[in-house]
């Protein structure tokens, strides 16, 4: 995969995650009142892993040849954090 490829895929994937945290933050009324901190503090979480998620995007577009492979690994690590965050904010959804 090339690097105008693999940006292509990025963006689709931070698009995709970034339209999942909007759903949570609408879905934030039906969290439980004992669960309501601890899904606040990982909303917050996910934001700041969006935010590194977005920098390590935008280094995909600098960065050289020879150290684009561990570009895309250092992305394809972030975003896997960001969905492991994600589905452990969804599971206090369904509390």
């Amino acid at each position: 995969m090339n690097r105008q490829e693999f940006r292509n895929k990025a963006k689709s994937q931070i698009d995709q995650l970034f339209n999942q945290i909007e759903e949570l933050e609408k879905k934030q009324k039906d969290v439980t009142t004992s669960a309501k901190k601890k899904y606040d503090e990982q909303l917050e979480r996910l934001k700041k892993e969006r935010s590194a998620m977005m920098k390590k995007f935008d280094e995909l577009e600098d960065v050289s040849e020879e150290r684009m492979e561990e570009a895309r690994k250092a992305f394809n690590k972030s975003a896997e954090s960001f969905q492991k965050g994600f589905n452990e904010l969804a599971s206090l959804i369904r509390l």
